[in-house]
């Protein structure tokens, strides 16, 4: 599995445990500055938002002359809810340190270290490695479908959803377990 991510030239991909990767920016000539071909792969892929308590966020389109256009003026009011802090944030380009990210929940976690942010991580990818895959990808597509849609639709959304994936032993396997109290079974694959 490890050699399909030999080729990717922005983003180093270390496996760390069963279904787990550590994947982690790899343009040290760029300080690791984002580009369209990482954003890509970034919102295709991360559930979590996390950083260390010395990292600087900014969003700087406007000091080049141009509204950001990959998609950060569409998505940050959805995901942080403050439409006054993501206008100063836009509008003043200027940077903002972890602290405030996550005071305005756009971070989830923020960690004195990398050593710890990284450790915490892996534990996190971990566990959730560990569940249903059925569960986890569809308590992901739901949660972004809520996101944009009003409760009524999402709760029809999810009962539709949950319908068309009762087709595993996931279900029944893992309710068993955790019923009589027992360690949870091998699931499906996707």
């Amino acid at each position: 599995m490890q050699k399909q991510y030999d080729s990717l030239k922005l983003i180093k991909v270390e496996n760390v445990g069963e279904f787990v990767y550590k994947v982690s920016l790899n343009r040290p000539s760029k300080f690791n500055a984002l580009n369209m071909e990482i954003w890509k792969l970034v919102r295709r892929t991360f559930p979590g938002k996390v950083a260390t308590k010395d990292a600087i966020l900014s969003v700087k389109e406007v000091d080049i002359g141009m509204a950001a256009d990959v998609g950060t003026l569409n998505r940050l009011p959805k995901v942080v809810g403050n439409h006054s802090w993501i206008k100063d944030i836009c509008l003043t380009a200027r940077h903002f340190s972890a602290g405030e990210a996550l005071q305005f929940d756009l971070l989830s976690r923020v960690f004195d270290t990398r050593e710890e942010m990284i450790n915490e991580v892996t534990k996190m990818a971990k566990l959730i490695a560990s569940k249903s895959p059925v569960g986890v990808q569809g308590t992901k597509n739901v949660l972004n479908y809520a996101r944009e849609n009003t409760i009524e639709n999402s709760l029809n959304y999810v009962a539709t959803w949950n319908m068309s994936q009762l087709f595993t032993d996931d279900l029944v396997k893992a309710s068993m377990a955790s019923f009589s109290k027992q360690p949870q079974p091998p699931f499906s694959k996707l």
